[in-house]
Formats: structure tokens, C-alpha cells, sequence
């Protein structure tokens, strides 16, 4: 066409891939942003049931915790 091309990589040819791959990576994109919303409603869901476990059940949870850490 006697154009100079604005991306050097591309070719009329290879269209139809960078479509493809854009939707690829759009399709990745709003999955990984429904998984951020679900893990952030489920430690939510978690914290509000730690906050009504006794002190004693805490404790003994965090001193297991640490102990298989050592």
C-alpha cells in the first residue's frame, strides 16, 4: 500500500492472531477479576467468622500454626 506501518509487526496476514490474542487476553483479564472478587467475599466471609471464635480457639490455632512452621 505504500504505507509506512505503525507497528512494524504487523501484517494484514496476522489480523485475525492479534484479534485472537486480544481476546485472549481480555477473556484472562475479567477471569482474573472475578477470582480477586470471590478470594476478597471469601476472606471477608472468614474474618467475620474468626472475629466470633472464642480467644482461646484463636490461640491455640495460632500456636499450631507456629509450631509447624519450626
Amino acid at each position: 500500500d505504500a504505507r509506512t506501518p505503525f507497528c512494524t509487526g504487523y501484517v494484514k496476514e496476522h489480523s485475525q492472531i492479534i484479534q485472537f490474542n486480544t481476546l485472549i487476553m481480555l477473556i484472562v483479564d475479567a477471569m482474573n477479576f472475578i477470582v480477586d472478587v470471590i478470594i476478597i467475599l471469601y476472606n471477608r466471609t472468614k474474618f467475620k467468622a474468626l472475629r466470633n471464635q472464642p480467644l482461646a480457639e484463636k490461640f491455640r490455632r495460632r500456636q499450631t500454626y507456629y509450631s509447624t512452621k519450626q
